[in-house]
């Protein structure tokens, strides 16, 4: 996942992650096919504090907050809702 990636460069650099999907795709040249899950769908993106984000696809099914959905915290990869 390029967003991954991006947003471990932030946190391995001591910097503040974006405050939002579209400037951190920006800042890295991330064209719009990389902003979106295997499904085609948009990435729900959240910064939670300087260093702390929130990434998530829905998942097979196309809806947030169901037991399919793939969710990142912090570079740590988790499987179902909401932390």
């Amino acid at each position: 996942m390029i967003l991954a990636a991006a947003l471990a460069n932030f946190t391995e650099e001591g910097e503040a992650v974006p405050r939002s999907l579209g400037s951190l795709a920006e800042g890295f040249g991330i064209q719009e096919s990389g902003r979106r899950d295997a499904w085609g769908r948009e990435l729900d993106y959240e910064a939670r504090g300087a260093k702390g984000y929130r990434l998530v696809s829905a998942g097979s099914d196309g809806l947030f907050d169901t037991d399919d959905d793939l969710v990142m915290v912090n570079g740590r990869m988790l499987r179902g809702g909401t932390p």
